[in-house]
């Protein structure tokens, strides 16, 4: 019985990590959506939508993000250092949902939400990745070989975003907030 739950336990550690952490490495994907969808448009004038303006907007998203990436690792694990496993992964795990809720009501018209996606679903997501690698304790025998199947994982994450955006590109119905109801339900 031990046994399985350490075992669903790495296997949740694979499924976690595959969908929830590596977002900002795939921020090509996401700015390219962001366009798609009309995001900051109207600092463009009518003939450019590649100006300038925008670029920075998304530029300072981009490095926002990343340091709130940072920040909320520590956090995370400060909050497992005090608080215990249980505690950092509940706080990891709610502002994860919070930023997938955020992102599935931003429109155009409302692009802070965006960002509060972005900040709280990058950077818990990651937390939680991160703090995921304290169960390879599990298997000592093979602990450097899990760690580097994580790390494999955290990389291929970024091909659902890859998928995204080309559902995005070549179909009619698909919107990004199909994408972020499908990762908040997983």
């Amino acid at each position: 019985m031990a046994w399985n739950k350490r075992l669903w336990s790495v296997l949740t550690i694979y499924i976690e990590t595959f969908l929830f952490c590596h977002a900002l490495g795939a921020w090509p994907a996401i700015e390219f959506m962001l366009r798609y969808m009309g995001y900051y448009e109207s600092v463009c004038p009518e003939d450019n939508l590649d100006c300038n303006e925008r670029n920075q907007i998304f530029s300072r998203m981009y490095s926002l993000t990343y340091i709130s990436l940072n920040l909320n690792k520590v956090i995370g694990a400060l909050i497992f250092d005090y608080y215990g496993m249980w505690w950092a992964r509940s706080v990891s795990a709610v502002f994860l949902m919070a930023g997938c809720v955020a992102w599935i009501f931003a429109s155009p018209a409302q692009p802070w939400l965006v960002w509060i996606g972005l900040f709280l679903f990058v950077g818990w997501g990651t937390s939680l990745s991160f703090l995921n690698l304290n169960n390879t304790n599990f298997y000592p025998d093979y602990q450097g070989i899990t760690i580097s199947f994580i790390a494999g994982v955290t990389a291929t994450s970024q091909f659902l975003y890859t998928i995204a955006k080309n559902l995005m590109e070549n179909t009619e119905w698909f919107e990004i907030r199909y994408f972020w109801i499908i990762i908040l339900c997983c």
